[in-house]
């Protein structure tokens, strides 16, 4: 749709998701799911230079803020829309949002979701070699008569 877009800014994912069609009076996506899998964005190979994706945070504010106003009428919560496979992938279900009506219909309805992605630092690979090399000598300690 001509009104969605997804950008990326340091650690978070800005998502800007928009109503395309009406079910019975409700704004929706219009996107079908496909038999038991949800119509979704999946973005794959996340990663951050010296971070390990651990899980993320997801809020549905006006402007990508942490509060304000917010374009869903959906009863789902926004972190209920977002699963984190493999600390790489992050997948986005699209086709159990309803948006609010903003006052122009569907022309004019969205709404915007900001994923911030929770790292911790990775170790270095020395470092990590260094440790299993420690560790391998204090087996090898224990086990000398």
């Amino acid at each position: 749709m001509d009104d969605e877009r997804i950008s990326f800014s340091g650690n978070s994912i800005l998502l800007r998701v928009a109503s395309g069609a009406t079910d019975n009076g409700a704004l929706v996506t219009g996107y079908l799911p496909s038999g038991l899998d949800a119509a979704r964005y999946e973005i794959s190979g996340l990663a951050i230079p010296g971070q390990l994706i651990q899980s993320y945070t997801v809020t549905a504010f006006d402007g990508y803020g942490s509060s304000g106003s917010t374009g869903l009428l959906s009863p789902a919560p926004p972190a209920s829309l977002v699963f984190l496979f493999n600390n790489n992938t992050v997948s986005f279900n699209l086709d159990s949002i309803v948006f609010q009506d903003r006052g122009t219909g569907q022309s004019g309805a969205y709404a915007e979701f900001r994923i911030d992605l929770v790292t911790t630092p990775a170790p270095e690979p020395a470092s990590a070699l260094l440790l299993l090399a420690g560790g391998a000598l204090l087996r090898l300690r224990r086990r000398a008569p």
